[in-house]
């Protein structure tokens, strides 16, 4: 029963978030808030340590030095709670409730500095180019202002797909245009549950998904499909290792 009393960049408080996620539950069928230990920081790139015969190898071979990258927190800000879109959370389709799930896959449109992070492999990061824009109204300006904002470097970001594997207690991250995951397998941040909290008014039994707009159906569906292919191919690849 931890207080959040920490006030969002964008101004939101938790009281806000969960206001926001009523609405979306009233209009959507459900809503959505996600739940993160929130720290500030940046990775530095240090040399590694070497012995004095690996240096001497290393002088006559040419090579340098192998570089690590070791992260600094400078400084924790602790839990924080934000409203997740419904439209960008898949839920487990062979789950007969929505507190039944075995997987949660979250789209998200991050910028950079958000992928500077331990936890990505940041050598397939580079590969990729810019594929999404960081103002989630932009549907709604004038067509002069989304041109401006669509070549303003500022804006690009790109578009990520957190798998939230809550029966195996992992996590992978999917970056979308490299078709590879840039985190897998990584350590779920809580015991049991998951850092998703749902709310919803759904009254007929067994039902995950209330009944979606059309228009945004199809779209979900083609994605989805794409996300379960990938996560499919991952495991194929690493099954002939196990045992």
């Amino acid at each position: 029963n931890q207080e959040y009393s920490d006030v969002k960049p964008s101004g939101h408080t938790i009281e806000l978030e969960n206001d926001l996620a009523v609405l979306d539950a009233r209009l959507l069928g459900y809503g959505v808030t996600k739940t993160n230990w929130e720290v500030e920081g940046d990775i530095v790139e240090e040399e590694s340590e070497e012995s004095l015969g690996d240096q001497v190898k290393n002088v006559l071979r040419g090579e340098r030095k192998e570089k690590i990258q070791r992260p600094v927190i400078e400084r924790e800000i602790g839990h924080v709670t934000e409203r997740i879109n419904p439209l960008d959370v898949f839920l487990d389709y062979t789950a007969l409730h929505i507190t039944k799930q075995k997987f949660i896959v979250h789209r998200m449109r991050v910028s950079k500095d958000d992928l500077r992070k331990t936890r990505y492999d940041q050598s397939k990061i580079g590969e990729v180019e810019p594929n999404a824009i960081l103002v989630p109204e932009l549907g709604s300006m004038v067509r002069g202002e989304q041109d401006r904002i669509r070549n303003d470097p500022e804006f690009k970001g790109y578009t990520i797909y957190e798998v939230h594997d809550l029966e195996n207690r992992v996590t992978h991250t999917l970056l979308h245009g490299l078709d590879d995951f840039i985190e897998w397998n990584s350590p779920y941040p809580v015991p049991e549950g998951s850092i998703f909290s749902f709310l919803w008014f759904i009254e007929k039994p067994n039902d995950v998904y209330p009944l979606p707009p059309i228009k945004f159906y199809r779209k979900r569906a083609s994605e989805f499909s794409y996300i379960y292919s990938e996560v499919s191919e991952q495991i194929d690849k690493f099954l002939p290792k196990i045992g």
